[in-house]
Formats: C-alpha cells, sequence, structure tokens
C-alpha cells in the first residue's frame, strides 16, 4: 500500500470500479447484519452520521433510511462518483477529502453517529480520538478480524506472514478509553477451486516444483475440491457519555 496521500488517493481512484464490483459480488451479508443490530440496539435511527472512508457507498443503502443526513468522506474522487452514480439520494452528502483534514475541520459533537468500517486511514490514537471528538452519541468501527480456508491462508501466510490488518481491532481496543462494547459477526463460504486456477493464482509467487508439491498436498491427486472460507468481523461500538 502507498504512503504520500497523493500515491494513496491515486492507488484507490485506480481500483475503485474493481473493489467497487468485488463487494458487490460478495456472499457475505455483513452490511444488512450490522444494520440489523444497530436497529436492535437503538443506534439507528438518529439524525445524523458520519462514515468515514465510506468508499462508493456499500452501507448506505442499508443506513440511509434511518438517518436525516447520511455523510460520506472518502479520499478517492473514483469512489465517490461511483457512489453518487448508484444513490441519488438527497439526504446524502458525498465529500472528498482525507480522513484527517474532515475531522479537524470539523466542530465537536457534530454527528450522532461517527461510523467507518474497514478503514485503511484509522492507523493513530489522535484519529480516534478526533472521532470521539466529532461524535455526539456512538462510535462504531467495523474490521474483519478473522480469514482462514484450507487452500489459500496457508500458502499466504507462509509467502508473506500473517495479515496485519487483521490485528488492527485489538490496537483500536487499546487506544479506548470510554468504556465500549463489541459484536461478532461470522460468515462461512464455499467455493469449488480447480488446480489450475490455484496454480495460476500462486505461479508469479512460487516456483513450479514448489507449487507443484503445494498442489499434490493440498489436492490429493483431485482436480478441484470444495474449498470452506470462514470470516469473523468484529463491531467496536462505544455509547459516548457526553
Amino acid at each position: 500500500m502507498p504512503e504520500k496521500l497523493e500515491e494513496v488517493k491515486q492507488f484507490w481512484d485506480d481500483f475503485a470500479k474493481e473493489y467497487t464490483d468485488i463487494q458487490e459480488e460478495s456472499q457475505l451479508t455483513i452490511q444488512k447484519d450490522v444494520f440489523d443490530f444497530f436497529k436492535k440496539q437503538g443506534i439507528l435511527p438518529q439524525n445524523s452520521l458520519l462514515d468515514l472512508a465510506g468508499g462508493s457507498g456499500k452501507y448506505v443503502p442499508f443506513f440511509i433510511s434511518q438517518l436525516q443526513n447520511y455523510v460520506l468522506v472518502d479520499l478517492s474522487s473514483e469512489m465517490l462518483k461511483l457512489a453518487s452514480n448508484k444513490y441519488p439520494y438527497k439526504n446524502l452528502s458525498l465529500i472528498e477529502s482525507s480522513q484527517q483534514s474532515f475531522l479537524q475541520q470539523t466542530k465537536d459533537n457534530t454527528f450522532d453517529i461517527v461510523f467507518s468500517a474497514m478503514n485503511p486511514a484509522l492507523t493513530s490514537k489522535s484519529q480516534l480520538k478526533e472521532m470521539i471528538r466529532v461524535a455526539k452519541k456512538y462510535v462504531c468501527i467495523l474490521r474483519l478480524v478473522k480469514e482462514d480456508d484450507k487452500l489459500f491462508s496457508p500458502v499466504e501466510e507462509k509467502l508473506y506472514g500473517k495479515k496485519e490488518s487483521l490485528a488492527w481491532m485489538s490496537t483500536y481496543k487499546s487506544w479506548f478509553k470510554n468504556a465500549y462494547q463489541n459484536k461478532a459477526f461470522h460468515y462461512t463460504t464455499s467455493e469449488t477451486i480447480s488446480t489450475h486456477f490455484f496454480y495460476l493464482y500462486f505461479k508469479d509467487e512460487l516456483a513450479s516444483d514448489e507449487l507443484e508439491k503445494t498442489i499434490e498436498a493440498l489436492f490429493q491427486g483431485q482436480k478441484a475440491i470444495e474449498n470452506t472460507t470462514h470470516y469473523t468481523f468484529e463491531l467496536l461500538y462505544c455509547h459516548l457519555a457526553k
């Protein structure tokens, strides 16, 4: 992942269409499940919600009927174009800005809910403090904390190590001074994977002989097998006493 703000913006602009397509093809029902949980807990409805690093608006169609004002902030203009084309709601405001810049310019207690899902820019304690400062009632952070399967995960962990992104929720919890609660969402998906697909997937990462040995060990002579993937998302939510 690039580090300079301009490079980060360019990365997400270039990736916006593909990323959105991947999200739309996902079998997971995390958006609806978070919405249902918010309703059950009384977090929704509210007057206003800030969706930080909201991308092309994955949560917009689920939350917006419960809000008078939905503000989605993202660094990528291409993400916002996609959101604008998909969701022509009058109570939706799309703002192109870095997270840090937007928060610094926002007054205390501006939004009833500050929500952020899978936010790659939430990497400092000061940013979390700013989220709490601009929130009036709730701060809610959602992340994928576990993803494993029997085919790809063992090879990827060997190649790249454990995914650092999966550990961020533990860090957020250590930064919180406010009392918080959490909720886990578990999902399982299955897909038939062929040896040919698996070979193409890793052919640039592993030497041919090592890849052939890996395929033999995992597929046990079969041309294709059912691959089951387990996902766990965790929602950290804090009801602010202000």
